[in-house]
C-alpha cells in the first residue's frame, strides 16, 4: 500500500514538527473577550475487531489515514490551546507561544461568519531558522463545522496538503484531503465521508479523475474494498465483517 501510506509519512513529519514546537514554550496572555476557538475536523475510520488480510488493507488502511490525520489536527488545536488568551485589536485575536528561541503566533480576524486563520514561526528550532514562516492558513466557520487548510512544507511556501470539509444538517462530514509533490504538482486525493450513524467511505485518487481505492463500511463496523488500476478497471476486492 504505498501509495496511500505516502500522506501518512508526509502528515507525521509535520507532527513531530509540532510536537517538538510545543515543548518548553509559553504563551503571551492578554485579555481579550469573545475569542474564537481554533478546531479541526476528525476523520473517523470503521469501528470494527474483525481481522485478516481483507481488513487489513480494507479498514486499516482507512482507520490508519484518519488516525494520522485527525493527530495532526491534534497538533495544531494543542498549540493554539497553549497558547493562552490573545491580544486583540479590533476583528483580529492574536496568540503568542515564545519558545527556547523561536515564536509560534497563531491569528483569527473575523468576517460576517467566517474566521481566517494563520500560523507563522519564526526564530531557530532545532538548527533550522524559520523567518515569518506560515505553518498552515485557512478559514473556518465559527462553529468549526466548516471550513479548510493548507498545510505547507517545513520552512517553504510549497504546499504539501489542503484540506477541506462541510458538515450538513444531519451531522453528516465530508472531507477531502489533497496532497502535492516537491513540484507542487498533485500527488494524491482523500475523499472521507464519515455519517452520523457512523458509517462511511472513503475514495483514493493519485492525479486522475478514477479512484485507485475505495473502501466503504457500514453503521456496524462492515465493509467492502476495491482497488483499481489506472483504467479504473477492479484488479483487487475484499470485505470483512
Amino acid at each position: 500500500m504505498p501509495r496511500t501510506l505516502k500522506i501518512a509519512g508526509i502528515l507525521a513529519t509535520a507532527a513531530v514538527l509540532l510536537a517538538g514546537c510545543s515543548k518548553s514554550s509559553s504563551p503571551t496572555s492578554a485579555s481579550s473577550a469573545n475569542a474564537p476557538n481554533l478546531s479541526a475536523p476528525v476523520f473517523k475510520g470503521p469501528g470494527t475487531n474483525a481481522a485478516g488480510a481483507d481488513t487489513s488493507y480494507g479498514a486499516l488502511t482507512v482507520n490508519g489515514l484518519a488516525a494520522t490525520f485527525s493527530g495532526v489536527s491534534a497538533g495544531y488545536t494543542a498549540l493554539f490551546t497553549q497558547a493562552g488568551t490573545p491580544k486583540q485589536s479590533g476583528s483580529t485575536w492574536t496568540w503568542s507561544i515564545n519558545g527556547s528561541g523561536y515564536t509560534i503566533t497563531f491569528s483569527a480576524t473575523k468576517s460576517d461568519t467566517t474566521y481566517q486563520w494563520t500560523d507563522i514561526i519564526n526564530g531557530n528550532y532545532q538548527g533550522t531558522s524559520y523567518s515569518n514562516w506560515t505553518a498552515f492558513a485557512g478559514a473556518e466557520t465559527e462553529s468549526g463545522s466548516n471550513g479548510n487548510w493548507t498545510l505547507y512544507n517545513q520552512n517553504a511556501k510549497t504546499m504539501f496538503a489542503q484540506v477541506s470539509w462541510t458538515t450538513d444538517a444531519s451531522g453528516n462530514l465530508t472531507g477531502n484531503i489533497v496532497t502535492y509533490d516537491s513540484t507542487g504538482a498533485q500527488s494524491g486525493k482523500y475523499v472521507f465521508v464519515n455519517d452520523k450513524d457512523n458509517s462511511g467511505s472513503l475514495e483514493q485518487y493519485t492525479t486522475g479523475t478514477n479512484p485507485i481505492l475505495k473502501v466503504v463500511w457500514t453503521s456496524s463496523g462492515t465493509g467492502q474494498w476495491w482497488e483499481y488500476d489506472d483504467q479504473g478497471d477492479i484488479i483487487r476486492s475484499g470485505s470483512w465483517s
